[in-house]
């Protein structure tokens, strides 16, 4: 064997290596997650109420890392965008659709506790916290597979928006899936702030992460919930 085969070897071996570790990112791999989650999370049992919560398992990979060879910031949003596309999917966005209406981000926000390191399990919890006359939040937490430690939580503001550009009541948008909640916004596990501090850029989304974290600091917010996702 050639000095020049033993090279093209390595190179390829390399590359097989790399791309393993870094499978994440690679060219498409967002798009493709999606494709398997839609054919795998749709022929799931649907969700028995829009307030269960969505539960999958990762693992920090090296693509996920900065240099601090912990699970970067923006690690934490693209895990977040896969629990709430799980999460919409169980509950039935496919039934929102067909009434042409579908769910909008409209704002995130994160709070960090403690790092993940590099090749460590941590396990994401998805499920509606709130919603009220306009908006309906989602709040997700990062947790310790095994000991439920909290690595982080965050919480997104949500809309259901029909193809025409109308805003759809959260109440209309979770009967359109299946689901009676009441207009109050009494059924969710927590209660929102007033919709009159919608208005105020971001003040809402902020409120309800103060309240998530004092009922995490208070062991109010259970973590102790199986993977649905496996």
């Amino acid at each position: 064997m050639g000095w020049g085969n033993v090279i093209k070897r390595a190179l390829i071996g390399g590359a097989a290596v790399t791309a393993a570790l870094h499978y994440k990112s690679l060219p498409f791999a967002y798009l493709i997650r999606h494709g398997v989650m839609i054919v795998r999370e749709g022929a799931k049992p649907k969700l028995s109420s829009p307030f269960e919560p969505y539960v999958y398992t990762e693992r920090v990979m090296p693509d996920d890392g900065d240099y601090n060879m912990h699970m970067n910031n923006s690690s934490y949003n693209k895990n977040a965008d896969y629990g709430r596309f799980g999460l919409f999917l169980r509950m039935g966005v496919k039934q929102l659709r067909e009434n042409k209406v579908y769910p909008a981000n409209g704002a995130v926000v994160f709070h960090f506790v403690r790092e993940i390191a590099i090749l460590a399990k941590y396990k994401v919890i998805t499920q509606v916290h709130s919603y009220g006359k306009k908006w309906f939040f989602v709040a997700h937490l990062f947790c310790d597979p095994h000991s439920n430690k909290v690595y982080a939580f965050g919480m997104c503001k949500f809309v259901f928006k029909s193809y025409d550009g109308k805003t759809v009541r959260p109440v209309d948008g979770f009967k359109m899936m299946g689901y009676e909640v009441e207009e109050d916004g009494s059924s969710a596990p927590c209660q929102m702030c007033d919709d009159s501090e919608y208005d105020v850029a971001g003040q809402s989304l902020l409120d309800h992460l103060d309240v998530m974290k004092k009922k995490l600091e208070e062991g109010e917010l259970s973590v102790e919930v199986e993977d649905n996702a496996a």
